[in-house]
């Protein structure tokens, strides 16, 4: 039996830690342009991640158990 996640469950559970994810990567993105680039590449892929994990929850992406 398959059952769906309604939407904001979704955005309650996975929407929140993304959007932290995405506010910290910008962070880092910041911090690391100050120090001269080292972790700039790290803080990248995070905020990459992070955005693609929080498009995904509107495309339906784990909805399905």
């Amino acid at each position: 039996m398959t059952t769906r996640i309604p939407l904001f469950i979704g955005l309650v559970l996975a929407g929140i830690p993304d959007v932290l994810a995405i506010i910290f990567c910008i962070m880092g993105v910041v911090r690391a342009r100050k120090i001269g680039g080292k972790g700039m590449s790290l803080a990248v892929v995070g905020l990459v991640l992070g955005s693609l994990a929080f498009i995904s929850i509107f495309f339906g992406a784990g909805t399905i158990w």
